[in-house]
């Protein structure tokens, strides 16, 4: 991915690219870790609870448009949902 340049604000914001925060699973209300490293700033998503990830995209994105048969499946089986961090 080709460097990108954005300019910070007066609050200290900065905008990630709507493809980088896509392909990095960042989005609305997900809890992010920002470090400093020898390299520049390093930003990752810091909330590893898909239950809690899944209920938010549904609460938004879904909620709002209606139910597909895709969609009530997975909230039938979200609680069955065992997510674990790669090492």
């Amino acid at each position: 991915m080709a460097e990108l340049a954005r300019r910070i604000d007066a609050l200290g914001r900065i905008t990630i690219p709507k493809e980088i925060r896509k392909s990095m699973n960042l989005y609305e209300g997900c809890l992010c870790a920002i470090s400093a490293t020898q390299n520049g700033i390093l930003i990752k998503n810091a909330d590893d609870n898909l239950q809690k990830d899944l209920q938010f995209i549904i609460d938004k994105y879904i909620s709002e448009s209606g139910w597909s048969d895709a969609v009530l499946k997975l909230m039938e089986v979200q609680d069955e949902i065992k997510f674990e961090p790669e090492e």
